[in-house]
């Protein structure tokens, strides 16, 4: 889910999983299994924030509706 959707952070993954299969499913345990991103060469930074991206609105309320 983390390789297909690249912008998504643990939250995101966290909250999809609970929303479509019903999974409470720890944040740090998503991290755990997230694919690590390769490190930038010290002359230019990373510059994908795709960790930090949260969900426009979270899954508990998307599934309300």
């Amino acid at each position: 889910m983390a390789r297909d959707n690249p912008s998504w952070g643990e939250e995101r993954i966290a909250n999809e999983l609970l929303l479509k299969l019903g999974l409470r499913v720890s944040l740090l345990t998503i991290q755990k299994y997230m694919p690590k991103l390769p490190a930038a060469p010290p002359d230019r930074p990373r510059t994908d924030h795709g960790q930090s991206i949260s969900p426009i609105e979270p899954a508990a309320e998307q599934h309300q509706r």
